[in-house]
């Protein structure tokens, strides 16, 4: 490591001190300077435009529009449930009451007419049916709030219905494609239906939310329309059942109000996953959560209160930790806690209530969320990228600087090497220099082969010298700003001038001088101030020496 930089350092020191200098590194230099600028200039617009490191904008932009497109699908999709619902209970009730008006019996006489009850629920099943199709949804049931037979032990807890469910979510099939889970056997048998394993008569109520909470609200809304009176939830109709579900709640209630038992709709955890998907395979470690939504902003998250879609090592990993609380934002996402494991992602409410609704206050959210160690590894890349292209950009640049240099400078290599070894060993010309290594020796060899000529030159500078001496102090002064770079604005301000005065002294300048305006003059001074004579043009205009012609000017001495 020692040897490498102390080649660097002579390579540096050769190539870039002010004494050495080639006509080569000259153009190096400029074309360096110039392709840093050009890199630096793509970097300040790729920052103000906000693209500098696109992989962790594009994945903040991903988040945010996976959740807009989820978002609006779940929406749709069960807000169409919700429809459904309703309808189907409002059917459902006006069909039984209507059995019963032709029977001539009320609901509460029902049990003891189980030949009525099968009759009933052998109508509603087609119904319930047609229900799964229309709802497009993972299951259909009905829960009759009688008993096929009272009598028995466990009949406080037990009540009739059908419970029908799809073999595979989202398809829209016939009958054979159904399992079926409660209700006669009769009703299966007769529509080619499959009974699952788990299969029984009625169904189980106790301590169910699928029942209480509709038979609840029943009684809480007694005026209010059947359309408030829906509810979502989380649970099992069949408690057996390993898989989850999103259940849709809704009371089927009389024309008096009785209450005749319960209806409704499922989604399972595979027919969310199936239905709700991400539409982007650029990064696969993003997952969708849909959950309660906690007054405080938290999302529960459990395996009965949240579904997933997604990757399923993340899901994994939430399962784990617990509620997801908003501690912060980071590079516009949401930065969610679970313990002290981090997420970030984004996040919308979900309103499947509408404003009159008794459950209104029940809120649900929708989250796009990512891990916080893919994401950093997302920036990590980034950065990584970012660096490798502006290095093979600055490599690429040094390569390039270095070739034009050679093929610019070539021709003056040639000539020189040429004109070498046309030279004497020993002139005793005088030393001509204008900074540039290859032209000093260029005209180091006129001079040489060219002494008449060399002299003139140096008469011409002498006799420019001697004009210069001609100004007046202020005239002076004006040319040794000219010779500093400045314009007439310039010169005219800092030395407190008007307009008019300088014109004239520039007049008095270019006469006495005999030149035709400022280019000429600092041509002129250039050049002297490259030779020998760079001291007595440095006294005249009251200049400093730069450190290189003091140099030279105490080696001519």
């Amino acid at each position: 490591m020692k040897r490498l930089w102390r080649v660097l350092r002579i390579y540096i020191v050769e190539r870039w001190s002010t004494g050495s200098r080639t006509l080569r590194v000259h153009i190096e230099q400029y074309l360096y300077i110039f392709g840093l600028v050009a890199v630096l200039g793509i970097a300040v617009v790729l920052f103000l435009t906000n693209n500098i490191f696109p992989g962790r904008n594009n994945v903040s932009s991903v988040i945010s529009r996976e959740v807009e497109l989820i978002s609006a699908s779940v929406d749709e999709h069960m807000s169409g449930m919700t429809a459904e619902a309703i309808n189907f209970s409002e059917t459902l009730s006006a069909d039984i009451e209507y059995r019963l008006g032709e029977a001539g019996i009320t609901f509460a006489e029902l049990e003891s007419h189980p030949e009525l009850l099968f009759d009933l629920l052998d109508r509603a099943t087609d119904r319930v049916i047609l229900a799964l199709a229309r709802a497009n949804c993972s299951g259909v049931y009905l829960v009759l709030n009688a008993s096929i037979n009272p009598s028995l032990p466990n009949a406080e807890y037990s009540r009739a219905g059908i419970y029908l469910r799809r073999i595979e979510p989202k398809r829209i099939g016939n009958a054979s494609e159904m399992l079926y889970l409660r209700g006669f056997t009769a009703f299966a048998q007769r529509r080619n239906m499959t009974l699952q394993a788990n299969w029984d008569l009625e169904f189980d109520i106790e301590d169910q939310a699928f029942w209480e909470l509709p038979m609840q609200l029943a009684d809480e809304g007694a005026s209010r329309k059947l359309s408030d009176l829906y509810s979502w939830q989380f649970g099992k109709i069949i408690p057996q059942n390993k898989e989850n579900s999103l259940i849709c709640s809704i009371p089927l209630i009389g024309e008096n109000g009785v209450f005749l038992g319960v209806c409704g709709f499922e989604i399972t955890d595979a027919s969310f996953r199936y239905q709700h998907t991400l539409d982007t395979k650029e990064y696969p470690e993003l997952t969708v959560v849909f959950s309660t939504l906690g007054d405080d902003g938290s999302i529960s998250i459990g395996a009965d209160s949240a579904m997933f879609s997604g990757d399923k090592m993340l899901e994994r990993d939430l399962l784990g930790g617990g509620a997801l609380k908003n501690v912060g934002a980071k590079n516009k996402l949401a930065q969610l806690q679970t313990g002290q494991v981090t997420y970030f992602g984004v996040y919308n409410e979900m309103p499947l209530y509408h404003a009159r609704a008794l459950y209104s206050g029940q809120h649900f959210a929708l989250a796009v969320l990512i891990s916080e160690e893919n994401f950093d590894r997302i920036i990590r890349s980034d950065v990584t990228r970012v660096m490798m292209i502006f290095a093979i950009m600055l490599v690429l640049g040094l390569v390039v600087s270095v070739l034009l240099s050679s093929k610019i400078a070539k021709p003056l290599d040639t000539a020189l090497i040429a004109m070498a070894n046309t030279q004497s060993d020993d002139s005793g010309n005088p030393t001509l220099s204008v900074g540039i290594k290859e032209l000093d020796a260029l005209l180091q060899l006129f001079a040489e082969n060219n002494p008449g000529q060399t002299a003139q030159v140096e008469v011409i500078f002498v006799e420019f010298l001697d004009k210069l001496r001609l100004l007046t102090p202020t005239e002076r002064v004006i040319v040794a700003r000219y010779m500093d770079g400045q314009d007439f604005e310039r010169v005219m301000n800092e030395l407190f001038i008007a307009n008019s005065t300088l014109k004239t002294h520039n007049i008095h300048i270019y006469k006495k001088l005999e030149v035709r305006g400022a280019n000429e003059i600092k041509l002129y001074l250039s050049l002297i101030n490259r030779s020998n004579l760079a001291e007595q043009l440095s006294e005249l205009l009251d200049i400093p020496l730069q450190p290189q012609q003091l140099e030279d000017a105490s080696t001519l001495g």
